[in-house]
């Protein structure tokens, strides 16, 4: 259950209610109601002195929930998510003070000194904090078995004393509850009762081994046959991927809640859909006090919710490789001057976590992976990471890694052309389209990648960018507040967005790619109106009221920068004057920006500088600074940025931006980048 309300988690892929049409469907009302007390059975404070005080008390951390997602009308997927989840719940009880950080609260952890969180922080995250306000942890993971693993580990620096005279089945069962799995493993290495088999069948389910779950549950059923383990043994079929088997079970699972919940979701992943709505209005009708109600009543009350399921996957673990990204290394920088070893570790790393289709893994994928082929960042990622090899392009293993990583973009071409691109708040496809456009140009380029198969690609993407581009010229990722009222057409264009667009309009323009004469003037017109007079550019221009005041932000500014001068000096539309004053800005701003480095909450800067934009700002610049050649202006900021790039380095020679975007990105960045900086270091 918990993967199906995982799945939609995504922080910017959500839907908002709309009640579902049909006889006996409850009222809307009903069902805003009951999912709003999802989260309730956790003992929720708003204050922090009040966190800090119950802290010290009782001798545990605080676990602080941000949910900052200003300027979207959408539900609190948190609360219908991971904190409706039994396990979840459970371990925050027994081992954390949760504190629900209201917006504009004040801590400690919000001062720049300290964790940094700005007036502009947006997104949803799990930090860990001391009594004292200090951040000891955070994950942006809304997937709950590895949200549980975090609180799990996060709450190992604070142990808890056995309750006197506990053993066998009890104490297991105790250290289960508290998250220390290692413990109760010990403990029932050789289970013998129905309850040890239980117990068993829990621990090994949280430790994401299905098969060796189901095995424990249905034993444990087998000698002492109970609706708890029938249930438990039809929810580990279906994470089995044995549906065929679970009827059966969910008959002798009973007419409770969480068998009708179960039901329902069994339903749904066989294309039932409507018996499983009928499942779960029943359960909603019939239990509206029980928790396995509340989740469920938010997607009754949404069409477009219960449509965003991606029913191939419901029960399907985050893959390892996935879960890989969300083990925060410890940061290992290396100075300039040992650069070739940071190259080499880097390209490694890349070449050793390529996935066997092709594609290079994003870290948003543990809250629900979907089809890879239609997810924009991933589409993103493997462009950058393939891109990042061409330097070596005639080496075998790199060239068989271009070579799948070709397969795979081409058949997301495919794969996008027959489903369409998905419903999204965020059209992140405005981001995969430029980076694909800027690798094939420089696969092209090299002799990996043959004109005749990817020039009508490239072509193709220029016109599905062209039907993106605003009214007002330029380009932007917002859609609208929710996914009942997108509007494509929404007349804001966003500074970056539209430079990384003209940027890809120009890679492939050298590639002997025709570029439409209005598309690209619209677009380099819509950029020169968000620059400001002292060398920064605006964030977004919203055209409808172009002409209004402006308080530029410089410091926010810093890092999109040079690559909003880059694209013009592309077009021929400034000159290395600007070039250097947006490094300079760069510069003067730096110190700033890199604190924003390895946060998961994004615009944590006092002027929205964000750590989702680092390692890219990074390239960006690095790019900038390149096209200065042996310009006098450029030995500074060569320095400057190979220093800021080679801070973002881990123990094992990845690199670490924000584990929103994950390692591979971020090495990729980095792979690409420092070779331009790299001349007499």
């Amino acid at each position: 259950m918990s993967r199906l309300l995982g799945l939609v988690l995504c922080s910017l892929f959500l839907a908002s209610p709309r009640p579902l049409l049909a006889e006996e469907a409850p009222s809307l009302d009903v069902l805003k109601g009951l999912y709003a007390r999802c989260g309730s059975e956790i003992d929720w404070t708003d204050d922090w002195q009040e966190a800090a005080r119950r802290a010290k008390a009782e001798g545990k951390p605080i676990l602080v929930l941000v949910r900052s997602l200003a300027g979207f009308d959408v539900p609190d997927f948190a609360m219908i998510g991971p904190f409706s989840d039994e396990s979840i719940v459970e371990i925050i009880r027994k081992r954390y003070v949760a504190l629900r950080f209201p917006r504009g609260g004040m801590a400690p952890f919000r001062s720049q000194d300290s964790y940094g969180m700005g007036p502009f922080a947006f997104g949803t995250s799990v930090l860990i904090a001391n009594e004292e306000g200090e951040i000891i942890g955070d994950t942006f993971t809304m997937e709950s078995t590895s949200l549980y693993e975090f609180l799990a580990s996060s709450a190992s620096a604070y142990p808890m004393d056995v309750p006197a005279g506990m053993a066998g089945a009890d104490l297991a069962r105790w250290h289960l509850d508290n998250g220390e799995l290692e413990k109760a493993k010990a403990l029932l290495l050789k289970p013998s009762s129905a309850m040890e088999f239980q117990l068993r069948g829990i621990l090994n389910r949280r430790l994401r081994k299905s098969s060796q779950a189901l095995s424990d549950f249905s034993r444990s059923y087998r000698l002492e046959p109970t609706e708890q383990r029938a249930f438990e043994t039809a929810r580990s079929l279906l994470q089995c991927n044995a549906p065929q088997k679970v009827d059966p079970w969910i008959a002798r699972a009973g007419k409770n809640p969480r068998a009708l919940s179960l039901l329902g979701v069994h339903q749904l992943a066989e294309g039932r859909v409507d018996e499983a709505i009928q499942s779960w209005r029943r359960l909603v009708r019939e239990h509206p006090e029980s928790r396995w109600a509340w989740p469920i009543a938010s997607y009754l009350a949404s069409e477009s919710l219960l449509a965003s399921i991606d029913r191939d996957s419901l029960f399907a673990l985050p893959e390892p490789e996935v879960l890989a990204l969300l083990t925060r290394r410890p940061y290992e920088p290396l100075p300039v001057e040992k650069m070739d070893l940071a190259i080499s570790n880097a390209r490694q790393y890349l070449l050793d976590s390529q996935r066997e289709d092709g594609s290079w893994a994003v870290s948003t994928e543990v809250m629900g992976k979907g089809e890879t082929s239609r997810n924009p960042f991933v589409i993103a990622i493997t462009s950058w990471s393939a891109r990042a090899l061409l330097s070596r392009a005639k080496e075998p293993r790199e060239a068989k890694a271009i070579k799948k990583a070709l397969s795979f973009l081409f058949d997301t071409r495919a794969v996008l052309s027959d489903e369409g691109e998905p419903f999204a708040v965020m059209d992140y496809f405005v981001w995969s389209k430029p980076s694909l456009l800027l690798f094939l140009a420089d696969a092209i380029n090299a002799g990996v990648a043959r004109k005749k198969q990817w020039i009508p690609v490239m072509e193709s993407l220029i016109q599905e960018l062209r039907e993106k581009q605003k009214p007002g010229g330029g380009w932007s990722y917002y859609m609208g507040t929710t996914l009942d009222t997108l509007d494509p057409n929404l007349n804001v264009s966003f500074s970056f967005v539209t430079a990384y667009v003209l940027l890809g309009l120009a890679a492939a323009r050298d590639a002997g790619v025709v570029i439409p004469s209005e598309m690209s003037k619209k677009a380099i017109t819509c950029l020169k109106k968000m620059y400001n007079k002292d060398g920064s550019y605006e964030y977004s221009l919203v055209h409808a009221n172009e002409n209004a005041f402006r308080t530029p932000l410089p410091a926010g500014a810093a890092g999109r920068g040079p690559l909003c001068s880059l694209a013009l000096i592309q077009w021929d539309e400034t000159s290395l004057d600007e070039v250097v004053r947006s490094l300079a800005i760069f510069e003067k701003y730096r110190a700033t920006y890199s604190r924003e480095l390895g946060k998961t909450l994004m615009h944590c800067g006092p002027q929205g500088q964000g750590c989702h934009y680092l390692m890219f700002d990074y390239g960006m610049a690095s790019a900038a600074c390149s096209i200065l050649a042996k310009n006098k202006d450029r030995e500074p900021f060569r320095l400057m940025l190979a220093d800021q790039i080679l801070q973002a380095r881990t123990d094992i020679g990845s690199f670490l931006g924000t584990p929103l975007l994950g390692e591979h990105f971020a090495t990729a960045m980095a792979l690409w980048s420092l070779p331009m900086l790299k001349q007499t270091f």
